[in-house]
């Protein structure tokens, strides 16, 4: 036996604590290559394909493609991380952090899971870290890059209303029907189950209080005032929630209240016709628990949405399309939404308003402009709801000076 190796049994075994923590090491990197060889593998837990290997083409980059594959493809990963999340829950009262400052690892540019697009990568050293996930009072979960967002804005409040407000003018000045919404965060809705400890608290409510002000101080183009309409809602009917409390979107009875300002904002005619009825709650996947590992389910209000006459001919995830009989009224010609999963969680309320409508998010306009500018082009009507959290501190492409004016000049803005 090699010396230093003789040395170091002799060491472990004279002290006990030594013992457990190599037999700890030991099991955490070949149980896990036992399991494999047993037949188990690593499943698809965060709503993501998982890691790839390495290519050729990945040059250097190839060392942080292995770490993402290894991690993923760890067997057992799935067992260890509700493990880990029920510890930190039931033993610390502290909420786990399975994500980097606050930017989940789920997130994609699409949304998946329902979160929102990525922001734009800032300096780490410059910006706090906050949990994924930020545990509230009373069960309630909310999702960590609402603070970060707020608390490390790159415009002020007042940039940002004015940005929009050109966003608008492009859109409007090439002869576009334009309506704008901003989806509130949560954390702005319902602000009383918001933890005791601030995390961020303060900073996000200020900004997130500039961020409205400004907006109703200078209102785009095309703006309906959305917070405004929720927090009415909530007031008139403290008991009806507008939110879930494990997910970061809306339910069905704030969906529907973004249904009537969008309805009401292109044509009166079409809120009166529509036909709402309750089917009671039923149990609904939280995007929120996911990113915990825990993939709990939460009771949400569900509601049959019809229209007389109206009947629905194609609905996918990008496309939308309706025929009408009897003189229903329904938004006519090709509607563009640039919109997120604040949108896709109320499609089963605003579907029946269109006679032909595309889907699109609005991060397209940074990672695919070419096709962003093509479908703002081929539009009649262009409808923008973007999230809180991608605009109160400035982070979204739409935004940029750069992507702005590059928008004006492929649509030709006079």
């Amino acid at each position: 036996m090699h010396p230093a190796v003789g040395g170091w049994k002799a060491r472990v075994q004279d002290n006990p604590a030594r013992l457990l923590i190599a037999t700890l090491a030991l099991t955490f990197f070949f149980a896990p290559v036992v399991a494999a060889a047993l037949g188990v593998h690593a499943p698809t837990i965060e709503n993501r394909k998982l890691g790839r290997l390495p290519e050729r083409a990945d040059g250097w980059s190839s060392f942080g493609v292995f770490d993402k594959w290894a991690t993923d493809h760890l067997p057992l990963r799935n067992v260890a991380i509700n493990a880990n999340t029920s510890v930190e829950h039931n033993v610390f009262r502290e909420t786990p952090d399975y994500g980097a400052n606050g930017t989940a690892t789920t997130t994609t540019a699409t949304g998946v899971a329902g979160i929102s697009a990525p922001q734009p990568v800032v300096s780490a050293a410059a910006i706090p870290a906050f949990p994924t996930v930020i545990a509230g009072t009373g069960g309630w979960l909310f999702y960590g890059t609402d603070f970060r967002a707020a608390c490390n804005p790159t415009l002020s409040a007042t940039v940002i209303a004015q940005r929009l407000a050109r966003f608008s003018d492009i859109i409007s000045k090439v002869g576009k029907t334009f309506v704008m919404v901003v989806a509130p965060d949560k954390s702005n809705i319902y602000p009383e189950y918001l933890p005791a400890a601030d995390q961020g608290v303060t900073c996000t409510s200020k900004a997130q209080a500039a961020l409205w002000s400004a907006l109703a101080a200078n209102p785009p183009g095309g703006y309906q005032d959305l917070h405004a309409a929720l927090l009415a809602a909530k007031a008139a009917s403290p008991a009806t929630l507008l939110y879930r409390k494990l997910d970061t979107h809306w339910n069905a009875h704030g969906a529907l209240i973004y249904a009537h300002l969008l309805a009401d904002s292109l044509n009166p005619q079409l809120w009166p016709t529509l036909r709402v009825t309750p089917l009671g709650d039923k149990p609904s996947n939280t995007d929120l628990s996911v990113l915990l590992g825990t993939r709990q389910t939460e009771e949400a209000p569900v509601f049959d949405i019809s229209r007389p006459g109206v009947v629905q001919t194609n609905a996918t995830a990008v496309q939308l399309s309706n025929t009408a009989t009897n003189g229903a009224p329904l938004v006519t010609g090709r509607t563009l939404f640039i919109s997120d999963s604040f949108t896709e969680a109320s499609r089963f309320a605003i579907n029946p308003f269109f006679q032909d409508a595309g889907f699109i998010n609005s991060i397209a306009a940074q990672t695919e402009f070419d096709a962003f500018s093509s479908a703002i082009s081929s539009a009649k009507t262009v409808v923008l709801e973007i999230v809180e959290r991608d605009v109160v501190g400035g982070q979204a492409p739409i935004l940029e000076t750069s992507v702005l004016d590059h928008l004006a000049a492929s649509l030709g803005e006079g």
